[in-house]
Parts: C-alpha cells; structure tokens; sequence
C-alpha cells in the first residue's frame, strides 16, 4: 500500500532531493575543505559514491561538518550500507539540528527501505523543530501511511496543504488515501478543522 503512494507522490519534489545537495553553498578556496566539499557533491552527483566516502572521510580529519557527515551518510545508503549511513545522516542532524535537507534525507532513507516506523519518529522529531515544513510534513503522512495510520496520514497531507497550497503533491496523495484506504478507518476525518 505504501509503495502505491510512494509511487503516486513525489516526496523529493518539494525543496529536496537525496542525491542532489546542489543546491547548498559551495564556498571556499580550492585545497581547503570547502573544496573538499565541492569535490565530494559532485562525486556524488555523478554516482561515484567511492570517491564521496574517500574524499569525506579524509576531509572530516580535518574536523565535523554536518555537510561532510551527511554526504557520506547518503554515498554509503546509495552504495547499499545502510548500516553506515544512518549513524552519519543522524550525526549531520546532531551537528546542525535546524537544517531540513539532512532531516529529509534521513527520512527519505528510511522511507525507501520500509522502516516506516523509524521514518515516523525522525519527522516527528523534525516536525517538532521545523514545525513550518511542508516538505517534512509531506514525508510524514507517507511514513503514517506507510504505518497504516490514516487519519494521521490524511492530516499530515492536510497539513502540508496549508502550508504549500500550490504544491500538487499533497493533494494527490490525500485523495489517494481518502479514496483507497480512510473507508478502513471509521473515524477519519471528513472535513479540515
């Protein structure tokens, strides 16, 4: 059921996507580790996540950054170590907190490989610090959905409508789930409060 939903939205169509950090600062002289930064975005950008791990584990020698961390956290989910990249996705949030890319991003992993209930906690804990996120709340409703929790996926969507009225994702996912799933859900909510 989820995998119909996810299929139907998509969730990294709002401000974010998992393989694309473009769209951050890149600053800094070449040989310094801004550059380093540089290099690894567009060794990421164009798939090579080998050279991602390689120039982000030898730049964070040089101290932490939330960017390096979740850099590798996402070139180790795309070469298919889960198991190392969610403790460094979860590192670059501990580092900059307030930053909705590597809360997304976090998420976004989760949600691809099903773990919808620690998806769940990790936007609930992002709603909770960024609570004016539409993309984050998009996220949210599928990781209900994917929970089979409609009414709460159907407010999430509901949400993320009040907060992106233009944005067409919410509302196909929310009539996706009013019309497929809430008639499972005697109590869904039929109107906006």
């Amino acid at each position: 059921m989820a995998l119909a939903l996810l299929a139907s939205v998509s969730i990294a169509a709002l401000p974010s996507s998992f393989a694309d950090s473009s769209g951050l600062p890149q600053v800094g002289p070449p040989g310094r580790p801004e550059q380093q930064l540089r290099q690894a975005r567009e060794a990421l950008a164009g798939g090579d996540t080998a050279r991602v791990i390689e120039i982000t584990r030898q730049a964070l020698r040089n101290g932490e950054s939330g960017d390096l961390r979740n850099l590798l956290g996402k070139a180790y989910a795309l070469s298919g170590e889960a198991d190392r990249a969610v403790p460094e996705l979860e590192t670059a949030i501990r580092l900059q907190p307030d930053n909705e890319v590597f809360r997304f991003d976090l998420a976004q992993f989760l949600l691809k490989r099903h773990d919808f209930a620690s998806a769940a906690a990790a936007l609930e804990k992002a709603q909770k610090r960024l609570p004016g996120s539409a993309q984050i709340e998009l996220a949210l409703g599928v990781a209900y959905y994917g929970l089979l929790r409609y009414d709460d996926t159907i407010r999430a969507f509901l949400k993320t409508i009040d907060l992106a009225p233009n944005a067409p994702q919410p509302s196909v996912a929310c009539m996706h789930v009013w019309e497929n799933e809430t008639r499972l859900s005697p109590n869904s909510p039929r109107k906006r409060n």
